[in-house]
């Protein structure tokens, strides 16, 4: 919990819009800890404000998807070109 609150997750700016805004955590312990687990469990729920750094990694990670995507679509055509020819 305390490397995702301080190093905050690239993502962060996606939650709502594509990913949920909850992290969901199972735990198994034994019933003697499980009040005392979830009491410390509430205790750390934390807001994750993006960054900047987040938000330059996601638009060179959107750039880099699209040139990925731009070049499949042009391998598809020259095969289906050289399937026509």
């Amino acid at each position: 919990m305390r490397g995702l609150v301080n190093h905050r997750p690239y993502d962060v700016n996606l939650n709502g819009m594509i990913f949920s805004n909850e992290i969901t955590l199972s735990v198994i312990c034994s019933n003697s800890y499980s009040n005392r687990f979830s009491n410390f469990l509430l205790g750390l729920q934390t807001n994750i404000q993006q960054t900047l750094m987040s938000i330059i990694y996601l638009t060179i990670l959107d750039f880099y998807l699209l040139i990925i995507f731009l070049q499949l679509i042009i391998g598809l055509i020259l095969i289906l070109l050289l399937i026509i020819i």
